[in-house]
């Protein structure tokens, strides 16, 4: 049998002696009447005690923190976790370049852009700009790794350029690509 709200407010006053909330902390105790309510069996107790009332009043601490969950905030039990630590500085352009043609291609190969005159299109961008960075496909796959894996700039501007990646992208040998790599001494 479900009881009606009117006999669920009351029950809870009853039960309830005040409620307390830091929200600096998400911290909310709850304080009991002592009247009808017995405190839990141990595992000491257990056999000889079924449960004693209690004289005073019993707290409960609970902590709460929001949590995002689309677009609404809903309350949930526990500690907030801690926030990620964002790295110093920024990606440099050629790190960038190199992510925007992996991703290009896989748009290409699922089917979702034609080619590169679309892709150029969507971007904003020249046909001339988006075959430049598509070229940095065409280097050697550890060099590509190399691109992506460069460390971020802190400040001032970035000393890598696509054109200097150009003549090296075109070399179709890898071998040959790695030597021309040495003798730029980028990374």
């Amino acid at each position: 049998e479900s009881m009606t709200l009117r006999d669920q407010i009351r029950l809870i006053g009853l039960v309830v002696k005040q409620v307390d909330y830091d929200g600096e902390s998400g911290r909310v105790t709850i304080t009991f009447n002592p009247i009808g309510i017995r405190k839990p069996r141990t595992a000491r107790h257990e056999r000889s005690n079924r449960g004693t009332s209690m004289s005073d009043t019993e707290k409960v601490d609970v902590q709460f923190h929001f949590q995002r969950r689309g677009k609404n905030k809903v309350l949930v039990e526990g500690k907030e976790p801690p926030k990620p630590v964002k790295p110093k500085g920024r990606l440099p352009r050629i790190t960038r370049y190199m992510a925007l043609a992996i991703y290009y291609e896989g748009l290409i190969r699922e089917g979702h852009i034609h080619d590169y005159a679309e892709i150029a299109t969507l971007g904003h961008v020249t046909r001339a700009r988006v075959t430049q960075i598509m070229n940095l496909r065409l280097l050697a796959p550890d060099l590509q790794e190399q691109l992506l894996n460069i460390p971020r700039v802190e400040r001032g501007r970035d000393s890598l350029c696509l054109r200097k990646f150009q003549s090296i992208a075109i070399e179709p040998s890898w071998k040959q690509q790695r030597e021309m790599w040495k003798d730029l001494s980028i990374l």
